[in-house]
């Protein structure tokens, strides 16, 4: 495998939306692959970094390319089977290079993206994401000013600190009744990460009798499992630049698919115990949550409409009540 992790992640060109039916067998059979090797102690690194490399096996191909997308797909799977993993990644990116480099103008490019995007939303039945994709911003025009704007936007993070694992706390692990509910709802038409895994990915897997390996691969990254070194690609995500209707840039951050999934199982999971903790004690025999953000249901709600109720009471004080 590349010893550069960077290339694993750097994907040229966006993936396709489904796996073809003739290769969905050999994917979950790849995908299995690489989950035990990502479980296995003495593989982990290996199998972590193939991981991240299941996406650039479907990475789309130029249209009106001699190949058709079974037979591309089918022979990335085979460089994967024979474990010419670097030969697979090399062939990936040096084609999505060629294949996706723009022939026309960046307005144009843009253009084209939103049309097929929308089209995509339309022939997988999300007509109300569709809507909102013709509603939403454009994307911004790649250029010096719009990389300046985001830099600006995300500067240098502030050093962490390394908390050290508690001994006498137990490794959590995924409910398997919640685990069954997620993998059953994923979202269609969502954006991929950095990998361009997608979610439509994922669902082929299950559909092919591989959800256990899905259930063991995010089991692992839930306990810490993920190598220090891949860490910054699973946590990463993929920016885009939006433009705002008054001017400006709206940055928006797609995350890795995997850690996505996993953290909002983690967080549905332990949704109860984080809002008993959260809540300041019973009144009148009802736990009180002391804020609204964290397991409180309608808790936007609830603050908009208290804060106006207050505003009407006492419209002398404005905007003191908000301190």
């Amino acid at each position: 495998m590349s010893k550069d992790p960077h290339f694993l992640v750097n994907a040229p060109g966006p993936s396709i939306g489904n796996v073809p039916d003739a290769a969905g067998v050999e994917w979950r059979e790849i995908f299995e692959f690489a989950s035990r090797e990502a479980n296995d102690p003495t593989t982990k690194q290996r199998g972590y970094r193939l991981t991240l490399a299941l996406a650039p096996m479907l990475l789309m191909r130029e249209r009106g390319d001699d190949f058709s997308a079974n037979r591309v797909v089918h022979h990335r799977m085979e460089l994967f089977r024979r474990g010419e993993w670097d030969s697979l990644l090399e062939y990936a990116s040096q084609e999505g290079r060629e294949a996706m480099a723009p022939r026309r103008g960046p307005q144009e490019v843009e253009e084209g993206r939103a049309e097929r995007e929308t089209i995509s939303l339309v022939m997988q039945g999300e007509l109300s994401r569709a809507i909102q994709k013709l509603e939403s911003g454009a994307m911004a025009i790649p250029g010096p000013e719009v990389w300046d704007e985001l830099v600006r936007l995300h500067p240098e993070p502030t050093p962490g600190f390394e908390r050290p694992p508690d001994p006498g706390v137990p490794a959590m692990t995924l409910n398997r009744d919640i685990f069954e509910q997620f993998v059953q709802e994923l979202p269609r038409a969502r954006a991929p990460g950095t990998t361009q895994l997608r979610h439509m990915h994922l669902q082929s897997v299950i559909q092919h009798g591989g959800k256990d390996a899905l259930y063991d691969l995010c089991n692992d990254i839930l306990r810490g499992g993920v190598p220090a070194d891949l860490q910054p690609f699973f946590a990463g995500a993929r920016l885009f630049a939006l433009e705002k209707a008054q001017g400006g840039i709206r940055p928006i951050a797609c995350g890795e698919v995997l850690r996505r999934l996993v953290a909002s199982m983690a967080a549905k999971q332990m949704r109860a115990g984080l809002l008993e903790y959260l809540a300041p004690g019973p009144e009148e025999g009802v736990q009180q949550p002391a804020q609204l953000g964290v397991g409180a249901r309608g808790g936007s709600d609830v603050m908009v409409r208290g804060i106006q109720a207050a505003l009407d009471a006492h419209p002398d004080q404005g905007w003191h009540l908000y301190i």
